[in-house]
């Protein structure tokens, strides 16, 4: 049974915009419960930012603006605010272009979250919307805004989400370092259990905490 659902309420979904080797579109997302949970990952995506943006660029099918943006990043050390906002924009343009609106939040970490406004029962409409999504992505800023991310939410390049929003919340204050890494992925990803936590998970700073991990909730109440 999903979770999304089963619960009809804030449900955690691990959502990768755009795996560093491949794009897919943000609405195929795997929700967190059960076997469905990905097993803990070790490591780093790559050496450095650096390291990152170059792989970035040796991928064939980067657009145009894409790889003008990549390239100044790998000049200066990082994607700039100004070039990851444009690309935004350029995103929900050509949404809307399509015929679908998006709702956007913008963290308060700094990171841009678009979200359908609606979710639809319609097979038909949401392939529409998944294949736009993609589309908009791959010929604007998919690369931009996943190096953005990391440079925003993970500069340790960690492949461990949970790790992430662990370190998020302990550097917000939001909790201490009794909460462990291990005590999120049982209650949130593992098991969801969101009333064992010691803090709201509709927060807007946990909510940043967890889209900069990749990870989106959404409320079907």
């Amino acid at each position: 049974m999903r979770a999304d659902v089963a619960r009809r309420s804030p449900v955690p979904m691990r959502i990768t915009r755009r795996p560093l080797a491949a794009l897919l579109p943000a609405l195929l997302a795997v929700t967190a419960c059960g076997a469905d949970t990905p097993a803990a990952e070790t490591g780093t995506y790559a050496s450095s930012l650096e390291a990152m943006i170059e792989q970035e660029l040796g991928r064939s099918e980067l657009s145009d603006w894409d790889r003008a943006v990549l390239e100044k990043a790998l000049e200066t050390g990082q994607v700039s605010r100004a070039d990851y906002l444009e690309g935004a924009e350029m995103y929900e343009q050509c949404m809307a272009a399509a015929g679908f609106a998006m709702k956007r939040t913008d963290h308060p970490n700094g990171l841009v979250e678009h979200q359908p406004a609606t979710v639809s029962a319609d097979d038909a409409e949401r392939d529409a919307k998944m294949l736009a999504d993609y589309e908009c992505m791959l010929s604007g800023y998919a690369s931009t805004q996943e190096i953005y991310r990391f440079q925003t939410a993970n500069p340790d390049l960690l492949r461990d989400s949970s790790e992430v929003v662990v370190r998020c919340l302990f550097d917000a204050g939001i909790i201490d370092e009794d909460f462990t890494r291990d005590d999120f992925q049982a209650h949130v990803r593992d098991d969801y259990t969101p009333e064992k936590l010691p803090f709201d998970i509709m927060d807007a700073t946990v909510q940043s905490c967890l889209w900069g991990a990749g990870i989106v909730f959404r409320d079907y109440g």
